[in-house]
């Protein structure tokens, strides 16, 4: 059974192990994760039926009223409309309709009006990857060939915008200082019509931070005062969940996500060759990925078991400069693999803490 309060609602499925952009932040291809190599390109149809059979069990066990499925990656789409549609046929052939919801995530390069018809007509809730104005988005999300994916990215936008019964969720940002959040919001809602948008910061740990993030803390706190002041004039005309769980937290809500003020894992991992994972995240960490358990020969609750998760998910061991925090409660110490260092595990500050700046990182 799980030990925790919390019963995680979402099964992120990594339907395609491969992706067809590269881009440089990317924990998969950059940051220390190599499962691609050794992992099935695409989930097989014996996996997605046993999957099934799973989610079910996990509903019954828990006596969940939902449960997301959200295609993930990779790019979820390299896997064909033919296969994806199958997919989805398999799900619903196995579990209650009223009780599963789908979500895609992809970069939107392969978005075609056949795709948007397949998505629309099973209710697939999508949202899309893009960085922002085209020299920021270019300077990231390239393709193999180092070749910028804005143009593409933007057309399958705005096919999904476009399209009336598709239930489009808006757009995920990684965080590039180099541009102010005033420039950044102006943009996403003027040039390219978004409303609903959230944003993330570099994924990096307290050993690799130097390496992998160029930008000063400074500059990433600027970026979000600005996003911030920008969208609160605006609001409730547009969405940005990172602002939204924020405030959730102030008030004594609950956040729904486990990037801020979350120290509950908010969604299960299942590899595409059917491995049960607590945050696929977390393989920035030299603690790294466990793929002890797999729906093979295992109930998605083993999870719970996982090491990985049992230290994701431990509240009581936090720094002391953070329990003495007047915004602990709010922001519990930060979103958990950016809390990694080989020295003390994941009982660290975040790496985005100033906390963590003078002595590690300087300014």
């Amino acid at each position: 059974m799980n030990p925790h309060k919390m019963v995680p609602t979402q099964l992120v499925v990594k339907v395609a192990s491969h992706c067809n952009i590269a881009c440089k932040y990317c924990y998969m291809y950059f940051r220390g994760d190599e499962s691609y190599k050794s992992t099935s390109r695409r989930i097989s149809r014996e996996t997605v039926a046993v999957l099934g059979l799973r989610i079910n069990e996990y509903i019954e066990e828990y006596g969940l009223e939902h449960v997301i499925v959200t295609f993930h990656g990779g790019e979820p789409l390299l896997v064909g409309k033919r296969y994806f549609k199958e997919m989805l046929d398999e799900l619903l052939s196995i579990c209650s309709a009223d009780r599963l919801g789908f979500t895609v995530q992809t970069n939107g390069t392969l978005l075609d009006n056949e795709w948007i018809e397949l998505l629309a007509r099973y209710k697939v809730n999508v949202g899309i990857s893009l960085d922002g104005p085209r020299l920021i988005n270019d300077r990231w999300r390239v393709d193999h060939k180092g070749k910028g994916t804005y143009a593409e990215a933007t057309r399958g936008l705005v096919l999904a915008q476009s399209a009336a019964d598709l239930r489009f969720r808006g757009v995920i940002t990684v965080i590039d200082p180099s541009i102010s959040g005033r420039e950044y919001y102006e943009f996403m809602t003027s040039e390219l019509c978004v409303e609903r948008m959230n944003i993330l910061l570099p994924d990096a740990d307290h050993d690799t931070m130097s390496t992998y993030v160029k930008s000063s803390l400074n500059e990433f706190s600027s970026f979000l005062m600005e996003l911030f002041d920008e969208w609160w004039k605006d609001y409730p005309r547009t969405n940005i969940r990172f602002f939204e769980d924020i405030i959730n937290k102030i008030v004594g809500a609950d956040a729904s996500s486990d990037l801020v003020g979350s120290a509950e894992c908010r969604s299960i991992i299942i590899d595409s060759d059917g491995d049960i994972e607590a945050h696929d995240v977390s393989r920035i960490n030299k603690s790294g990925a466990h793929f002890e358990f797999n729906v093979h020969r295992d109930s998605i609750s083993r999870v719970f078991d996982d090491p990985t998760f049992k230290k994701l998910n431990q509240t009581e061991r936090v720094p002391q400069k953070c329990s003495e925090c007047p915004v602990y409660n709010i922001c519990r110490s930060g979103f958990v693999p950016h809390r990694y260092s080989r020295e003390n595990g994941y009982n660290n500050p975040s790496i985005y803490c100033e906390e963590s700046w003078p002595r590690k990182f300087g300014q």
